[in-house]
């Protein structure tokens, strides 16, 4: 009950901002350690993960999508400034379809960072993403 608590009084502060700033535009997030919180206003969004694709390494999507998300693309990105090794973004769009909002929902995205010709990950990415439905984004927001 006290981790639930503990969740929950970190949670509160990004939804307060998610129910009083919302976005029709498509939004690039990077802070991936966090919890993605999406009204209907806000459907689409962008992912970026760091990746060094010269090494062989790139990121594969481990959760397919289903009903709610859909995958609307991929590239790579340079990252700005002089870099050795080629490191570059890894960047992936999505949209949550209308049914997402229908209740408050939490959904969540697996990556593997591996190399293609190997059997296991160098790495694990999960992303959660809670959508707010119109009441519980009205309810925050007073």
């Amino acid at each position: 009950m006290k981790k639930f608590l503990l969740g929950m009084l970190y949670l509160f502060p990004t939804l307060m901002w998610a129910a009083t700033h919302p976005s029709h535009q498509a939004v690039m997030l990077t802070d991936l350690d966090r919890p993605i919180v999406r009204q209907s206003q806000q459907a689409e969004f962008t992912l970026r993960l760091s990746s060094q694709p010269s090494t062989g390494y790139q990121w594969f999507l481990r959760s397919p999508p289903n009903a709610l998300i859909q995958v609307l693309g991929h590239h790579y990105e340079r990252a700005k400034g002089p870099q050795i090794g080629g490191v570059m973004y890894d960047e992936w769009r999505f949209r949550l379809a209308p049914q997402a909002f229908t209740v408050p929902r939490v959904l969540q995205l697996e990556w593997a960072y591996q190399r293609p010709w190997e059997q296991e990950a160098s790495k694990y990415k999960a992303v959660t993403i809670f959508t707010l439905d119109a009441t519980t984004a009205k309810q925050i927001k007073h």
